[in-house]
């Protein structure tokens, strides 16, 4: 930071003054090159007229030290850049070195003037078309000038204004005025010009390149018509057509999908975006906060709930069906029932002697609608038992994450890996612990979910444990982010995407339809219904087996408690 000294008014700080008191109304930061000195007169004569904080830096090779400082001070409220930089090399040591601060300094709502000599604004334009600090910025102005000689300030300024897609240029700048220092009253007509009008409300059918691939039903690709179509595409179409500006879609550059970091470097849809590749990217992406690191998102249009994806539950053995109708519960309910009952039954029934039959109406009806309603619950059980019996039994299904820590698969990319392994559950730790990779859905379902006759087995948990917000992706520091914002808002309000879904369900439904129609006309549809064999009676022959031995025993006890009493 510099300590100001007094100067006299120059040309180029009556300008400053002006557009600080008329357009900023705020604090500002000048930002001068350590190197020339140039505008050391231009900058303290500035500050002493200002009527806010003018905050001094000198961009040099403790820069980045500068930032540090001005992170911890008041000036990071203040959101309005003065850029003094009159040389070439000057602009090219700001472009070249020093573009990574700024990025991190500036928001896309910021104002920044750019001061320069005149001859330097066609470098300025030919740069801004690949340079990320320069679009980044929403609200840009470039004021060029001359020096006199004796390095006196000229009396004319002539004033650019940044604007984004016109004449298919990403950005580009107009002329939009002269301001003369000479004019009396001194700098009256610099409120007549518009420095900073609203911006991105027209793209001026701009070519917008958007990196995606068919993953339906967000994305989906007919290769027979070359024709994209799906929710995402809907809702960029629903853009294009509102912001006016074109679409052309192509798949991500290394032909990879998501894409993940390798060797310092994002490949896939995510390389593209981040590489400045394409102007948007989309494929059911979630928002999550590594990406938000690197690239801009815009509002959630949708939320999808994160559920495993498991293989079907086994069929249990057949001799197991005696048990299954009951659980542990009532099976022990039963069995503490004989306990009890039994030797109570034995117990009391050495109390009556007489035969029980009774002819009053009362005690008849009493017995009559017990054993009815004995009837109905014993013809229940045994319809139970003959459908458990008949009716292949399967384990329980994994629904919970519990049920689901000793196996696993997930795909090594999309943002899961990220998620758990940044949860502070340990649960969701445990899982990231054990994932077993694989490269997309296609072979997590071919090496583990298919039976012997390549059908897919699976089944989908139904606690679903975590919601994933879902965006469309745009390189750092988008200026038309808040307009797709706006947009996808509105969509959202009106019910489209719920709309756009649906369809896509619907339409994905029949081509299911329609495939196994085919497949099955063609023969390469296979049953998997197999004729009953001797393993299918397995409980009926354990129920007979052990009502055979009960029977026994029961035979062998009486046999020798009474049978030889008899015989005797």
């Amino acid at each position: 930071m510099q300590t100001l000294a007094l100067a006299k008014p120059t040309p180029l700080s009556n300008l400053l003054t002006d557009i600080q008191n008329t357009k900023f109304s705020e604090c500002s930061a000048i930002l001068t090159s350590g190197s020339s000195g140039v505008h050391d007169d231009d900058a303290n004569a500035f500050a002493m007229k200002s009527l806010y904080s003018i905050y001094q830096i000198q961009i040099s090779p403790s820069f980045s030290n500068q930032l540090e400082y001005i992170s911890k001070t008041e000036l990071k409220r203040c959101r309005s850049y003065i850029f003094l930089l009159y040389s070439k090399n000057e602009l090219l040591e700001l472009l070249q070195t020093h573009v990574m601060y700024f990025l991190e300094m500036f928001s896309f709502n910021d104002k920044v003037i750019l001061v320069t000599n005149r001859v330097n604004i066609p470098l300025v334009e030919d740069i801004s078309t690949s340079n990320p600090l320069f679009e980044s910025l929403l609200y840009f102005v470039v004021i060029g000038y001359d020096l006199n000689k004796g390095n006196e300030t000229s009396s004319f300024f002539d004033i650019y204004e940044s604007q984004f897609f016109v004449d298919n240029k990403r950005l580009s700048f107009k002329l939009i005025g002269i301001w003369n220092h000479q004019k009396k009253p001194l700098g009256s007509d610099i409120s007549a010009y518009n420095l900073f009008p609203r911006k991105i409300q027209n793209f001026y059918g701009y070519d917008f390149r958007i990196s995606t691939f068919h993953f339906p039903p967000k994305v989906s690709y007919n290769k027979e018509i070359n024709y994209w179509h799906g929710v995402e595409i809907e809702l960029t179409r629903l853009m294009a057509k509102k912001l006016n500006f074109q679409i052309n879609v192509v798949s991500p550059e290394d032909g990879k999908k998501w894409g993940s970091l390798e060797n310092g470097t994002y490949t896939g849809l995510m390389g593209d975006i981040v590489n400045r590749k394409a102007d948007l990217g989309f494929c059911n992406l979630f928002i999550t906060r590594d990406r938000l690191k690197i690239i801009d998102m815009t509002n959630a249009y949708h939320i999808d709930y994160a559920c495993f994806l498991t293989p079907s539950p086994k069929l249990i053995p057949h001799y197991m069906s005696i048990i299954y109708p009951f659980d542990a519960q009532l099976w022990a309910c039963i069995l503490l029932t004989f306990i009890i009952l039994i030797p109570f039954t034995n117990f009391t029934a050495g109390f009556y002697t007489s035969k029980i039959n009774s002819k009053k109406g009362y005690f008849r009806f009493f017995a009559g609608g017990t054993w009815a309603f004995l009837l109905i619950i014993t013809w229940s059980y045994k319809e139970s038992i003959k459908a458990f019996l008949t009716v292949p039994s399967h384990e329980k299904p994994i629904n919970s994450l519990e049920q689901l820590v000793k196996t696993w698969g997930v795909r090594n990319s999309g943002g899961w890996p990220d998620w758990f392994k940044d949860s502070s559950d340990p649960l969701s730790q445990s899982i990231y612990e054990g994932f077993i990779y694989v490269k997309d859905n296609e072979e997590g379902v071919e090496k583990v979910y298919t039976n012997q006759y390549r059908e897919k087995e699976l089944h989908i948990t139904s606690q679903c444990f975590v919601p994933f917000r879902i965006g469309l992706a745009m390189p750092m520091s988008s200026p038309y982010k808040k307009a797709f914002d706006k947009v996808v808002l509105s969509t959202i309000e009106a019910g489209l995407i719920e709309l756009w879904l649906r369809n896509s369900n619907m339409e994905a439904e029949r081509n299911n339809r329609a495939t196994h129609e085919k497949n099955r006309k063609s023969g390469s549809v296979y049953s998997n219904v197999d004729a009953m064999s001797l393993d299918d009676f397995q409980g009926v022959f354990l129920i007979y087996g052990i009502g055979l031995g009960l029977s026994i025993i029961g035979f062998g006890i009486e046999y020798f408690k009474t049978g030889k009493k008899y015989q005797d």
